[in-house]
C-alpha cells in the first residue's frame, strides 16, 4: 500500500524536488515546458487581429512563465540528485552561458548507478519522506 501511495505522478514529476529523475523523464520534462512555451508563442503571435484573444494568451503566457521555470528548476534539481550531487546546483540553470553547459551536462551525463543518498532508483519519490 505505501508503494502506491509514493507512485510518481506529474505532480511529482514536475513539482517536487524529493527523489531522483533519469535522463530520459529529464529530457521529456523539458521538452513539454519548451512545446507548451511555443503554442503559447505562436498563438500569441498570430492572436494580433482579435486583441480580447491576445490579451487572454498574455494573460496565460505570463503565468505560465513561472510555473514553467519553477518546474524546469524541479527537474534539474532531481536529474542532480540521480548524478550523486546535491540539487541545489541546478541554480547554476539559472546562468545564460553557465546554465546551457550545465543543461548539456543534465542531458548526457549518465546516472548514478543503485542507490545514492537521493533515492533507490531512478524516476520515483525518495522512499524516506
Amino acid at each position: 500500500m505505501d508503494d502506491i501511495q509514493r507512485r510518481p505522478d506529474l505532480r511529482w514529476l514536475f513539482f517536487s524536488p524529493s527523489g531522483r529523475l533519469g535522463r530520459g523523464s529529464f529530457v521529456k520534462g523539458w521538452l513539454f515546458w519548451v512545446a507548451t512555451s511555443g503554442v503559447l508563442i505562436t498563438q500569441l503571435a498570430g492572436a494580433e487581429d482579435n486583441p480580447v484573444y491576445a490579451g487572454l494568451l498574455s494573460l496565460a503566457f505570463i503565468a505560465f512563465i513561472p510555473v514553467s521555470a519553477i518546474s524546469m528548476f524541479m527537474l534539474g534539481f532531481k536529474r542532480a540528485h540521480d548524478m550523486g550531487t546535491s540539487g541545489l546546483v541546478a541554480l547554476l540553470l539559472l546562468f545564460p552561458f553557465v546554465g546551457f553547459i550545465y543543461l548539456a551536462i543534465l542531458v548526457f551525463a549518465p546516472s548514478t548507478a543503485g542507490k545514492n543518498g537521493y533515492g533507490v532508483q531512478p524516476d520515483w519519490p525518495d522512499q524516506q519522506q
